[in-house]
């Protein structure tokens, strides 16, 4: 299942998932192919996830860090993080376009704080 589909060069979420709603857990499982689509690699520790444009994990490397109790997705550049508490329902198109502009988000300002 693909969870994003790349539009005119850019990836966004999957049309196709619009309706479907899912839960905390559901994230919790669907949260590791959605990074390895956007180009993100596990690094070691079973919850931390670097993007495959960074040469080597530090302080500049884009990365997600996945927390449990209470679920929490971190997306990490530099000092600058954005952090998506994890509770409830989600619609699967809503939820996979609030993670594709946080890491937007995060690559463009967590590059600024250098």
């Amino acid at each position: 299942m693909n969870l994003t589909v790349k539009e005119k060069g850019l990836r966004v979420a999957n049309p196709s998932h619009k309706g479907n709603r899912i839960s905390g857990d559901q994230i919790k499982q669907y949260h590791p192919t959605l990074l390895e689509e956007l180009g993100f690699k596990k690094q070691g520790k079973p919850f931390i996830w670097v993007h495959s444009s960074c040469t080597s994990f530090d302080a500049s490397s884009l990365c997600v860090v996945w927390k449990d109790d209470p679920y929490v997705l971190s997306i990490q550049r530099g000092d600058f993080a954005k952090n998506l508490r994890i509770g409830g329902e989600y619609d699967l198109y809503d939820f996979v376009s609030d993670v594709l502009q946080s890491v937007r988000d995060v690559w463009v300002y967590g590059s600024n704080m250098k």
